[in-house]
């Protein structure tokens, strides 16, 4: 038997609302079968980036503990073919840091009313649940496969791209001068 920890929002569960908190609860734990369900809508939504991602992912993976993926589009939690994920470069740590194999978890959360428009989750119904999980399936797979075989390549693209930190930098061009 293996247990995951799936971290969730502040307002979910205060305190493991990151993948560090998952693995650091993990550690405290300090049983073989208890892992961490890395979510995808979480882990855009509330994550502190890529690298802070891998890393978290080397650890579980060096403790041999589980890992579980689960796929979650942010928003909607509809039709991940319209996501903003970067579900290669999630699966690519998983697969490359983590080892990981296996099992995944699709969501698609068609909340009903009144709860719907309560916490306003999804804007509208989805008309064919079924055909959209399908779908969904897919293009996770799909994703799956178009991870490199050879890591190589893609940590050289990676290591190109300007990390978040770089990204959000504030820029010195025309900044007033300070005297």
């Amino acid at each position: 038997i293996q247990v995951c920890n799936e971290y969730l929002a502040g307002y979910e569960l205060p305190g493991c609302n990151r993948i560090a908190d998952a693995v650091m609860l993990a550690e405290a734990v300090n049983q073989p079968n208890f892992g961490v369900l890395i979510d995808t809508s979480h882990e855009t939504t509330y994550g502190r980036g890529p690298e802070a991602f891998t890393r978290s992912v080397k650890k579980l993976a060096e403790a041999k503990r589980p890992i579980w993926f689960h796929a979650s589009k942010t928003g909607d939690r509809g039709d991940f073919t319209q996501s903003w994920i970067n579900f290669q470069e999630i699966l690519f740590d998983l697969k490359w840091h983590g080892g990981w194999r296996g099992p995944t978890v699709i969501e698609i959360f068609d909340a009903a009313e009144p709860f719907a428009s309560g916490v306003g989750i999804n804007d509208r119904p989805f008309p064919d649940r079924f055909a959209l999980v399908g779908k969904s399936i897919e293009f996770i797979r799909n994703q799956w496969q178009r991870v490199p075989v050879s890591a190589d390549k893609f940590l050289q693209a990676r290591e190109s791209t300007p990390s978040q930190e770089e990204t959000l930098a504030p820029s010195s061009v025309g900044a007033p001068d300070s005297d």
